[in-house]
């Protein structure tokens, strides 16, 4: 990966946390697939970093989700969040909704402490779970995550999850909608804020959205995370159901594609 690494910079970048007014009626996308692909957006932030290691005589290697590094564990060592029951990276004062960059150096750094905070008592996440893929505090089947079925997941999803997957298109963010800690503050909708979610979802519905084809589907999507995780395509392609009546999307409708 990086021979010779001393250090490694964990950076957290937060993301609209606001509900889904304005996005697909009928169908619900996952907050951190609203806005813009944040892999480019942060990559291009985190090799500032890079550049200014390197004018120092230093080696360095960036990473936003694309080397299989653990970037939670890592982040909770370097004290920037700790680990919720739900598995999810909490920051104090952003909550989860954040994403993770990394930097691997070999600069010596001095390290920062870990947190000492936790989630108490709470397990309000692991209540709201559809599928109750929060099997207990800290472990995660995800098998059963919503995130996973429709973002990762190749194949046909398994039937006694369909329901409890609902009107979802793209990701679940149900676990993290009852965190306390998601409830602290927001974060600002700005304009020229690459990572706000951008509205014009709103003109479509789920059923319009599943029959788009590929270059209509790409040229709404532009420059989101979505074209790499495409609903209609991973239904499409593995002969999968998805829910669809005559009053929009619903789980009491099946329609073979």
């Amino acid at each position: 990966m990086l021979a010779g690494v001393k250090s490694i910079l964990v950076l957290a970048a937060p993301y609209e946390r606001q509900d889904q007014d304005g996005f697909p009626a009928r169908g619900r996308i996952a907050r951190y697939a609203r806005g813009r692909d944040y892999h480019d957006l942060l990559y291009k932030r985190i090799k500032k970093i890079a550049a200014l290691l390197r004018e120092r005589g230093q080696r360095s290697r960036c990473s936003v989700d694309s080397m299989p590094v653990m970037e939670r564990a890592w982040a909770r060592i370097a004290g920037v969040g700790f680990i919720g029951k739900n598995c999810c990276l909490i920051v104090p004062g952003l909550g989860s909704y954040v994403f993770l960059a990394t930097v691997l150096t070999t600069a010596e750094l001095c390290p920062d402490e870990p947190l000492g905070q936790s989630c108490g008592q709470c397990e309000i996440c692991l209540k709201r779970c559809p599928t109750g893929a929060l099997l207990a505090p800290y472990r995660i089947d995800a098998r059963g995550c919503i995130s996973y079925l429709t973002g990762v997941h190749r194949g046909p999803i398994p039937i006694a999850l369909r329901r409890p997957i609902g009107d979802r298109l793209l990701g679940c963010d149900a676990c993290q909608e009852g965190c306390p800690y998601n409830r602290s503050g927001t974060i600002a909708q700005e304009a020229d804020n690459p990572l706000t979610a951008d509205t014009h979802w709103s003109a479509f519905d789920a059923e319009a959205i599943l029959g788009m084809d590929e270059e209509s589907f790409c040229k709404n999507a532009r420059a989101t995370v979505m074209p790499k995780n495409r609903p209609r395509t991973h239904g499409s392609q593995r002969g999968d159901l998805f829910w669809v009546t005559a009053d929009g999307l619903n789980t009491a409708g099946f329609c073979k594609r």
